[in-house]
């Protein structure tokens, strides 16, 4: 140090460092944002990008609930808990904080249509008792997409997404057909063509191995 300069007090530096600190962290979008980088970074590591979906999805959030508000959505098997999880999505619309509790009308939300990576995702191992919304709200509209497109779930007044099960026709209007489906007939012309052209086929292997193959009748 130059000689006549007196250093300055610890606790004058702490404090410069401190707040030089405390300005960085702020410009970087505070803990909050430190910990959804490291959440980030941690699930890149993991081989799991569900983390990673939560950003993309931040600006489709109001369009996404607006389908939700014109959609009749019917469940077309026994398994409800995307349908369930999606009344849960439509109750806590509003909700603007980080977490969300695990239960919805004094039930325990159903995700068992999730993977072990989405539950990983979506759980906070500090709070056993809490979901974290934003993921939680990706998951669901994920898999009510997986669930529209397997036709699992259907939209009433749909044609693209209608009830598959709905459209089949019923035993009563079946029976009538069954005699013309399954009354016996002859061989089209083109059946006969092809087994006319595999018999001499057949022919000519037998010949080329010196033996000849009984013709079918």
């Amino acid at each position: 140090m130059a000689a006549g300069v007196e250093a300055e007090p610890i606790a004058v530096v702490a404090e410069r460092t401190g707040r030089m600190l405390l300005k960085t962290l702020h410009e970087a979008g505070g803990v909050a944002g430190l910990s959804a980088a490291h959440e980030e970074v941690s699930a890149h590591h993991g081989n799991n990008y569900t983390p990673l979906m939560e950003r993309y999805y931040r600006s489709h959030r109001a369009a996404l609930f607006a389908m939700l508000d014109v959609l009749d959505l019917e469940p077309t098997s026994a398994d409800h808990a995307v349908t369930d999880a999606v009344t849960v999505l439509r109750a806590n619309r509003k909700r603007i904080g980080e977490y969300l509790p695990d239960h919805h009308d004094g039930a325990p939300i159903d995700v068992s249509f999730a993977s072990e990576v989405w539950r990983v995702t979506m759980w906070d191992r500090r709070r056993p008792d809490k979901l974290r919304r934003r993921h939680f709200e990706v998951c669901v509209f994920a898999h009510l997409a997986a669930e529209l497109r397997n036709g699992n779930i259907a939209v009433a007044g749909s044609q693209e997404y209608a009830d598959l099960h709905a459209q089949l026709m019923t035993w009563t209007e079946c029976e009538p057909l069954g005699g013309r489906v399954l009354r016996p007939s002859r061989p089209p012309r083109h059946r006969r063509r092809v087994r006319h052209r595999l018999e001499e086929a057949a022919e000519r292997v037998g010949r080329a191995c010196g033996r000849r193959l009984p013709r079918q009748r």
